[in-house]
């Protein structure tokens, strides 16, 4: 196969992993602390090694990758923080060409732009190349799914990528990702139409875990088609 291996650290329920998977990676492992989370991924994933908790992961053991992906969703991208010291280790540890970080979308301007400084200047100093893009998706009227994305490479990026960065990338009409990309809120009790909204086969969160639990997991998840639009480029493959 001439599929890359792609990682998770945080995978959270798959939604990075289901779309890379979609678009031809490899997923080499995983990381999820949280139990139902953990629970989710095995399920659908049972074939990938998983680990707990990111904090006492020793480098050491993982396996070698093509890029590491690390889904941030408040602070951790933060220098002081525990959990970006780990991913940090993890990636001068193993070395990848590429590093794709999701973050809040306000942090290229939060404290003037004082934490992204931090962060990138943070891969640069591993030999990482340092680029970002946006991507923000319509869910409907009332919700929009925005976040901001990092990605550091050792080499040239695609082409497909490259003409991406610096830009912000709605893809809730089709025009610039696949056609039909559209997402909803989910509401109390629309497990299902959010998996679905979301990009999950429904039944995705299975049925064990609280209606918190699972709506939390799904509203917390990086759109799989998102994923897997980001996926094809990093592979090269614009369409």
């Amino acid at each position: 196969s001439n599929a890359l291996a792609q990682v998770a650290v945080q995978s959270g329920i798959g939604g990075i992993d289901l779309g890379f998977q979609r678009a031809g990676w490899e997923i080499a492992w995983q990381v999820e602390r949280d139990p139902f989370r953990s629970a989710i991924l095995a399920r659908h994933f049972p074939q990938v090694r998983r680990y707990g908790d990111l904090l006492y992961l020793c480098p050491a053991v993982l396996d070698p990758v093509d890029c590491i992906t690390l889904d941030c969703p408040t602070h951790e991208y933060r220098e002081a923080h525990p959990l970006w010291a780990a991913a940090r280790e993890i990636v001068r540890t193993l070395s990848p060409a590429l590093v794709l970080v999701c973050l809040p979308i306000a942090v290229r301007t939060r404290d003037e732009g004082a934490d992204w400084r931090t962060l990138t200047d943070s891969l640069r100093s591993l030999g990482f190349a340092m680029g970002d893009f946006q991507v923000s998706l319509e869910l409907r009227s009332d919700f929009r799914w925005e976040r901001h994305f990092a990605v550091g490479h050792r080499a040239p990026l695609p082409a497909g990528l490259e003409t991406c960065l610096g830009q912000r990338m709605h893809l809730s009409d089709g025009s610039d990702g696949p056609p039909g990309l559209r997402y909803g809120v989910v509401r109390s009790g629309a497990i299902a139409q959010g998996e679905r909204e979301y990009g999950f086969p429904v039944g995705w969160t299975g049925a064990e875990g609280t209606l918190e639990q699972r709506v939390g997991a799904i509203v917390d998840a990086v759109p799989v088609e998102a994923a897997a639009w980001i996926g094809r480029r990093l592979k090269g493959e614009a369409a």
